[in-house]
């Protein structure tokens, strides 16, 4: 097993955010604010965000964490999750290497504040994909699934719509 990051916007003053904010804010709400574990609230978002992510691209991911910074000045929220190596062959073969290649370079270049640690192209990165990080399998992901992805904020549209988000807030309050 290996890990991996999926494209996530974060939380931070995103429709991830909104959708959350959307039902605390809510005229008929009854729920005290003060007394919710945003935290936990969060990672049951994140956790089922990776699970319809996971059955939209028919890509069988583990949740692992999420990972917050301190400060979104410079990153943003990151879920993890554990995939097979097999399953990381599976996606490449089915992924056009222009369009990876293309997403490397945008990723991995050095730029004005900026110094990448990684090769800015795929032909230097390691061929056995068993050595790839959890960056290099999240980018080659995030190529999969520029393919076909068509909205990020659709993929949680029907938590609002079902009372899920409500859930995931009530289940986490003190």
């Amino acid at each position: 097993m290996q890990t991996t990051t999926i494209p996530f916007s974060g939380f931070y003053q995103t429709h991830h955010e909104f959708n959350i904010d959307y039902v605390l804010y809510d005229d008929e709400s009854t729920i005290d604010i003060d007394s919710i574990d945003f935290g936990k609230v969060r990672i049951a978002y994140a956790k089922e965000y990776l699970d319809k992510f996971s059955k939209e691209y028919e890509i069988e991911l583990k949740y692992e964490e999420l990972s917050s910074p301190k400060f979104y000045n410079y990153s943003t929220d990151r879920i993890f999750a554990k995939i097979s190596t097999k399953t990381v062959n599976e996606i490449i073969s089915n992924t056009d290497s222009d369009v990876l290649e293309s997403l490397i370079a945008e990723k991995f270049t050095n730029r004005s504040g900026f110094v990448s640690f990684y090769p800015n192209s795929l032909y230097k990165w390691p061929t056995e994909l068993s050595k790839w990080d959890h960056n290099q399998v999240g980018t080659l992901i995030e190529a999969y699934v520029d393919m076909s992805y068509d909205d990020e904020q659709e993929l949680m549209e029907y938590a609002i719509c079902n009372g899920m988000i409500e859930e995931m807030i009530d289940t986490n309050t003190i």
